[in-house]
């Protein structure tokens, strides 16, 4: 509590200093992305991931249909009994 108490205080005090101040907002991820070395790095990135994305794909579309197999056996079976 104390703490925050002090960083009010210190950040009023800065504020008085310079009333004419400045804040400036900067999206860290957009400036990332849009620089050479940013642009490489995803490109690395979606290299190395994409043997992963379709296994991963892959898996789903098995998943899908086993369930679509579930779901077509379970109607059997609710008309049978």
């Amino acid at each position: 509590m104390k703490f925050l108490r002090l960083v009010a205080i210190a950040a009023a005090g800065m504020i008085a200093a310079n009333a004419q101040s400045k804040v400036a907002v900067i999206n860290i991820q957009a400036a990332i992305a849009n620089t050479k070395d940013g642009k490489k790095a995803a490109e690395d990135l979606d290299g190395r991931m994409a043997p992963r994305k379709k296994d991963l794909e892959k898996k789903q579309g098995d998943l899908n249909a086993l369930k679509e197999s579930l779901q077509r056996g379970g109607a059997a079976m609710n008309e049978n009994t």
